[in-house]
């Protein structure tokens, strides 16, 4: 009897010691973390909004992480592409995304991609949202959103307005717009913002829908005008812009930015990164470029970030299904 208990207890030491070293093990490697430098991927082009907001914040929150961000951009498929690449990653902390609104909660909607945002991602933080502005030329008739839906019902399909795609937050806000008021416009999608600013300022088309890095000089210059935006409360960096709720309509739309990694990075790794971009997105140097791009910074946690594009893939899901486009 002794002899069995004493091998028993032999085992069990084992079994204890070999938990020990696992778990020691465990910890050190990620206390290690990061022991080079981390990659974050922007699935856009260099030299936009998106590239722009996310160098600066890498810029920003280097000192605190102790490793250099390597920021990379993977242009393709509204976004997906550099999505799909970092979903695709080993979840060990050195393959990030900044996030977009389109490859999460509109494009998936409208074709096939190898990922699920909810399955695919763990968030880190949000780090701001994209204002969507209705824009005409400086002397176009339509003074005020009114109007131009007005326009819209008035001769259903003949207003043309212009976005950076299909199925992108700023296409589907004006599909959200005609819902809500009865106009009916006709859409004419670019390959990007600048493009369809170019167009309203040549009298190509009536309207662009715009965020404000692309429109701001011309605004400036009163080439163009502002007439909505599709926001909640007025923007402050450009607070003579009406909100289209204000104005009677309730069309509250926005796309967003934010960190984050591949689904399984542990938990520990999450925490290290998000206190790095927390600080670095309240540091000074981030708000001057932020601020300089009239970018509308806004932070919430990875859980209230992974929580808005569950929400908002629904329902951008049903908006899309109601105007015909889901694939």
């Amino acid at each position: 009897m002794r002899s069995h208990l004493s091998w028993f207890m032999v085992a069990l030491l084992a079994v204890l010691c070999l938990s020990l070293v696992a778990s020691v093990g465990c910890s050190s490697a990620a206390s290690s973390y990061p022991s080079k430098d981390i990659n974050l991927v922007v699935p856009w082009g260099a030299g936009g909004n998106t590239d722009t907001v996310a160098r600066a914040l890498t810029d920003a929150s280097e000192q605190y992480i102790g490793k250099k961000f390597v920021v990379k951009n993977v242009e393709g498929g509204s976004g997906t592409m550099g999505s799909a690449e970092v979903a695709q990653a080993k979840p060990d902390g050195y393959n990030l995304l900044l996030v977009t609104a389109g490859p999460f909660v509109t494009v998936p909607h409208l074709t096939s991609v190898p990922y699920k945002a909810t399955d695919a991602f763990d968030g880190i933080l949000q780090i701001g949202m994209t204002s969507i502005i209705v824009t005409v030329k400086g002397d176009s008739p339509y003074k005020t959103l009114k109007d131009l839906i007005e326009a819209g019902k008035a001769k259903p399909g003949t207003i043309t307005y212009g976005t950076s795609g299909e199925g992108t937050t700023n296409h589907l806000s004006m599909v959200k717009t005609e819902k809500e008021s009865g106009a009916k416009f006709k859409h004419v999608p670019y390959k990007n913002t600048a493009e369809s600013t170019t167009a309203v300022l040549g009298g190509h088309i009536d309207v662009s829908i715009a965020e404000p890095v692309p429109i701001a000089q011309a605004l400036a210059e009163g080439r163009l005008r502002a007439i909505a935006i599709f926001e909640a409360e007025r923007f402050k960096l450009l607070p003579d812009v009406p909100t289209a709720k204000e104005q009677g309509y309730d069309v509250v739309v926005a796309g967003w930015n934010g960190v984050a990694a591949p689904k399984g990075t542990p938990a520990d790794v999450i925490t290290k990164l998000h206190d790095a971009f927390k600080k670095g997105w309240e540091a000074d140097s981030f708000k001057d470029v932020v601020n300089k791009v009239k970018y509308n910074s806004l932070y919430s946690d990875g859980k209230t970030f992974e929580q808005r594009w569950a929400k908002e893939y629904d329902m951008f899901g049903t908006l899309m299904k109601e105007a015909g486009l889901k694939k």
